[in-house]
């Protein structure tokens, strides 16, 4: 349970894997309305409509935090988003939106970047063959339940999901990996994503964290 996760555990958890679950409500006082809001916009009212709020929830965080990577539901908010990035002096932060309309790096269609490096902003578009992967359909990407989403993110760890599936999560590992260990570039990055899941090490960790006590 993240909720129960004290700021200690998580800390540990990313000392030892370099990796931890967390719910930013439950470990910073500055964040405590956010769940509010969440339940007062999203079930309590029903709300259905994309706000500023969905632009902005998550930039929030209660770790200092120099290089990041965030999804977007529009690429017309990407360059207000690497300017907010910009504005709160992270080094380095890759903004994106897929042309299927996920806020996900995607191996369905071109995906739409800003890339914030100190001062300078850039935008660029790429396919999924430029960044390592086979074009995929939208079709083979999709889980129709909870318990399939839960059973592809295993299978993914394991190496034993679809490839659309795999690619999917190594292209935005790979984003990650580009910025955090200042890669050439997101195809490099998406290269060692691949490597770490089928030797792997990441299912390895994966049980290492879930059999932690919380």
């Amino acid at each position: 349970d993240i909720f129960k996760l004290k700021t200690k555990e998580i800390r540990e958890r990313l000392f030892k894997f370099g990796i931890s679950p967390f719910f930013p409500p439950s470990n910073s006082p500055k964040l405590k309305n956010y769940s509010r809001l969440d339940q007062e916009f999203f079930l309590e009212e029903g709300m259905k409509i994309k706000t500023p709020y969905h632009l902005v929830a998550n930039i929030c965080s209660p770790c200092k935090i120099k290089k990041r990577i965030y999804g977007c539901y529009s690429k017309n908010y990407l360059g207000v988003l690497a300017n907010v990035f910009k504005i709160l002096l992270y080094e380095h932060t890759l903004t994106f939106t897929s042309e299927i309309g996920i806020p996900e790096v995607a191996n369905v269609g071109k995906t739409y970047f800003f890339e914030q490096k100190r001062d300078k902003i850039t935008s660029y578009t790429l396919s999924p063959t430029q960044m390592g992967v086979r074009e995929a359909n939208k079709r083979d990407i999709i889980a129709h339940s909870r318990e399939e989403i839960i059973a592809d993110f295993v299978k993914v760890l394991k190496g034993e999901a679809s490839e659309s599936k795999i690619d999917l999560v190594v292209l935005n590992a790979g984003a990650a990996l580009y910025l955090l260990e200042d890669l050439q570039s997101i195809k490099e990055g998406v290269k060692k994503a691949k490597d770490i899941i089928y030797s792997g090490e990441a299912y390895k960790i994966f049980t290492k964290l879930v059999e932690l006590p919380l």
